[in-house]
């Protein structure tokens, strides 16, 4: 008990050292508080964040996969979720039709969510005027990047706490009261502003004591803190403006039934909503050997379609065809360091470029390529958000050969049954022969049809033929 009434007689025999414990035990209070106040402040924004994205996230990807859950595909099902579970905060995504209880497709992490943030959404499938439920979506947010991120700032605080107050212990032994207690209460009112969520505020102090250190440090912990949360929201303002995209292009391709059509408008739209400097689409031909522009955006893009471009799929200098031949996105963020980059001479500005594989029903039909003029343009988080673009856009061109290899075949036999039921109609051979060459003739555009019969006997027996 002796070096505890040492340690009582050394801060009570002092009126220095009594307000060097004073101030030090009033800023210590006031630093935990605040401390605890921006942890506190950062969960629920982190949390609120979390809680928004995954109602997001769950509310597009129900409007992107209604279309393949109607047309029964699961693989364009399973890889716009495995695109969503990119995310490593996603920890499950579950698909459940209309009148199952077990889900349909899923993707699932081994581990199992912290804390689960789960968020469910009805997926419709709009057909004309008629709105058709298909089943459910659900997605489970884990905390555990969250709660990671939130105990290193915690760690980071109590540092700078620690060290403040060390910092206090120091300075404030040298300090009387007219000198302590004016920088203390400037930075006592900062702190409740910052307490309060204003952040812009300075402790703007002119001595060269450890006053102005401590300010200093308080100024540094404010800005970093202010940086982080606009960074933070930046991202998601990114990452939500993308989404957004991706929604728009399929909702603006959902009713276009022509490929050449389709594909303009996709390019189209996407460098314009990304601000790229140029945007193409190429398609695998029926040999599965070369790769054929099928459309690009503005006039370099209609020249390029013009001279018939193709690039052989085994070709090395290409990321174009890398990306076909690797089934996943490439990116290069200086083309000037790409040894497999091929210039064109019609997009000289082109500083990175980036490579996606379209891939539906686990066959590539062809290759999104977007480029800009800037370098290092492209992140992982963008390959991820037009894989997942691509992977729509593949749908949505094997709907439209659908519907043309359809309607194709629809006209060819109601043709054939208008000339039959002509034909059926005629009362003579004449009129049979005139009325067949007539509409076949019309069928086929051509100016003038003609058709000859004749009739031959064979010599070794009593057969006819006719020609």
């Amino acid at each position: 008990m002796k070096w505890t009434q040492q340690i009582a007689n050394f801060f009570t025999t002092s009126l220095q050292r009594k307000l060097m414990l004073a101030i030090t035990m009033i800023v210590t209070l006031v630093m935990i508080a605040f401390g605890f106040y921006l942890i506190n402040t950062q969960r629920q924004t982190a949390t609120t964040e979390l809680e928004g994205r995954a109602t997001r996230t769950v509310d597009l990807l129900a409007q992107t996969i209604s279309l393949p859950l109607w047309n029964v595909d699961k693989v364009s099902i399973q890889a716009q979720i495995d695109a969503v579970m990119a995310d490593p905060e996603v920890n499950a995504v579950r698909v459940i039709e209309t009148g199952k209880s077990e889900p349909t497709v899923q993707g699932r992490r081994e581990t199992s969510a912290v804390e689960p943030i789960v968020r469910k959404a009805e997926i419709i499938f709009q057909r004309g005027e008629e709105k058709v439920s298909l089943g459910m979506i659900e997605i489970d947010y884990t905390r555990e990047y969250l709660n990671r991120s939130l105990a290193q700032t915690t760690i980071l605080i109590g540092i700078i706490v620690v060290a403040l107050i060390l910092l206090l212990l120091s300075s404030t032994y040298f300090l009387v009261g007219g000198l302590v207690t004016g920088p203390l209460r400037e930075i006592t009112t900062l702190a409740s502003r910052v307490a309060g969520g204003d952040l812009t505020g300075r402790v703007n102090l002119t001595s060269r004591d450890e006053m102005n250190t401590l300010a200093s440090a308080f100024n540094g912990m404010t800005s970093q803190l202010r940086q982080t949360l606009e960074n933070l929201e930046q991202r998601v303002a990114a990452r939500t403006k993308d989404l957004a995209i991706v929604a728009e292009v399929g909702a603006a391709t959902a009713t276009i039934l022509e490929t050449d059509k389709l594909l303009q408008a996709v390019v189209d739209i996407t460098k314009e909503r990304f601000e790229l400097y140029h945007s193409h689409i190429y398609l695998l031909d029926q040999v599965g050997e070369n790769l054929v522009l099928a459309s690009g955006a503005g006039e370099p893009g209609r020249q390029m379609k013009a001279a018939g471009l193709t690039i052989p799929l085994n070709r090395e200098q290409s990321l174009v065809a890398r990306a076909a031949r690797e089934r996943q996105g490439v990116t290069v963020n200086d083309v000037t360091l790409a040894p497999d980059f091929l210039p064109n001479p019609l997009l000289p500005d082109t500083r990175s470029e980036l490579a996606v594989p379209m891939i539906a029903g686990g066959i590539v039909i062809g290759v999104f390529d977007i480029q800009s003029d800037q370098v290092g343009r492209f992140a992982d988080s963008d390959i991820n958000i037009q894989t997942t673009l691509a992977a729509q856009v593949a749908i949505s061109i094997q709907n439209v050969r659908s519907f043309e290899q359809s309607k194709s075949q629809a006209d060819l036999e109601s043709l054939v049954n208008t000339i039959g039921q002509k034909i059926q109609r005629a009362t003579s051979v004449d009129d049979t022969l005139q009325t067949a060459i007539r509409e076949i003739g019309l069928a086929l555009g051509a100016s003038r049809v003609s058709a000859k019969i004749g009739i031959s006997r064979l010599h070794d027996g009593d057969e006819t033929s006719l020609n």
